[in-house]
């Protein structure tokens, strides 16, 4: 808008597919819902060219719930190195960063 960025997705294309890696808007623009304007003309601009599916990729959102029709499941892959380091990352993942959600979804309460 006059030269000043306010709407931006960061995808990639393979296939006949668009998938969704970064969206981003400058909130004082928020009142005008430029992540939705920008989604509107990425899909306008996709049926033109021909692309067979836009993909919101995870995590589900209730923006993207507006524009999707249906769910797909997603599965995660973690391979950590072998040592210390890898021992230690492991231990953050999956029982430090876990600890620290659940206390904060009971302070939140």
């Amino acid at each position: 808008l006059n030269q000043r960025p306010i709407a931006m997705q960061y995808c990639l294309s393979y296939g006949g597919r668009l998938h969704l890696l970064k969206p981003a808007f400058d909130e004082a623009f928020s009142a005008y819902s430029p992540g939705h304007v920008i989604t509107y003309e990425v899909l306008r601009d996709l049926l033109t060219r021909g692309f067979q599916e836009y993909d919101f990729l995870s995590p589900h959102s209730e923006w993207k719930a507006r524009w999707a029709q249906s769910l797909r499941g997603q599965s995660s892959c973690y391979i950590f190195r072998r040592g210390v380091a890898g021992a230690l990352l492991h231990a953050w993942k999956f029982q430090v960063a876990q600890t620290v959600r659940e206390w904060k979804d009971k302070r939140s309460r």
